[in-house]
Formats: C-alpha cells, sequence, structure tokens
C-alpha cells in the first residue's frame, strides 16, 4: 500500500478515535479489519500524535468554556443591576398592589431579609417505650427511698443522743 493511503488511513483513525468511537467501529467505518487498525493504533507515532491532538483539543475546549462561563456571568450580572435598577423605578411609580409585590421581591432578594431563608434545624422524634418508662418509675422509687432514708436520718441520730 502507498505511503499517502496509509497517511489518510491513520488520520482518518485518529479522528474516529478523538470522536470517541471503539477500535472495532472503526474498523467498521473504515471498512478494514480490526487487526489492521490494531495495528495502526499499537503504533508509537500514532499513539504520540493521538495524545497531542487529545491534549490540544482539551486545551481548546477548556478556554472556551471558561470564557464562556465569564461572559455568562458578566451578562447576569448586568442583567441582574438592570433588573433591580427597573423594579426600583416600578416601586416609585407603580400602584400600591405592584408597589408591594416589587418591593417584597426586592426584599426577598436580601439574605437578611428573605422569606425564603434557609433555616438550620434539625426535627428529634422520640417516643417513649414501655422499658423505659419501667426503668424510670425503679429509678423514681429508688430516688424516693433515698430521701425517706436522709430525711430519717437526722432524727434518728437526734433519738440516740438524746437517750
Amino acid at each position: 500500500m502507498h505511503e499517502a493511503a496509509k497517511a489518510v488511513r491513520r488520520e482518518e483513525l485518529l479522528r474516529l478515535l478523538l470522536c470517541g468511537h471503539m477500535l472495532k467501529e472503526c474498523a467498521v467505518h473504515m471498512h478494514m479489519s480490526y487487526w489492521t487498525v490494531r495495528n495502526y493504533a499499537r503504533d508509537p507515532e500514532f499513539l504520540l500524535a493521538l495524545r497531542e491532538k487529545s491534549a490540544e483539543i482539551y486545551k481548546r475546549l477548556d478556554a472556551e468554556l471558561s470564557s464562556s462561563k465569564e461572559d455568562m456571568q458578566d451578562r447576569l450580572e448586568r442583567a441582574s443591576e438592570e433588573a433591580l435598577e427597573m423594579m426600583i423605578e416600578m416601586a416609585r411609580t407603580s400602584t400600591s398592589m405592584v408597589k408591594f409585590k416589587v418591593l417584597q421581591d426586592l426584599l426577598d432578594r436580601d439574605n437578611r431579609t428573605s422569606r425564603t431563608q434557609k433555616l438550620d434545624s434539625t426535627v428529634k422524634h422520640d417516643f417513649i417505650s414501655p422499658l423505659f418508662l419501667m426503668h424510670a418509675s425503679r429509678v423514681a422509687r429508688e430516688l424516693d427511698a433515698a430521701e425517706t432514708v436522709e430525711n430519717e436520718g437526722p432524727k434518728k441520730l437526734t433519738e440516740h443522743n438524746d437517750e
């Protein structure tokens, strides 16, 4: 096979692999045997070219996404500022119900006065079991008995000292 034809096949295989196709899919698409495609893919020069192209694509995509994200964030900030100015103007010039809604919406945007502010709390349900009640009853009886002994103790000591 001519070198130019091999170069074209390698470039086609490189393109298909970068698009996410498996070797078997590439072989079917290129009308070649799987083993031939596998041999092309195992070539160290081909692997180096694949890594380089993949890194290049990653860098371009990363740069595009980061600039797109920054552009979108800038646009949202500008639109938010414009919306706030319009709402303030509506609050000054509108009827009472519209004015109320606009002011309520403005207050909701402030974290200090928001009606939809997230509250951190935990809800705990404790159920009293019969075993817990029996244990509490025994402890209460022991405390009563100890209290009775404490109250009778000084009386017995004073009676004993009088004798």
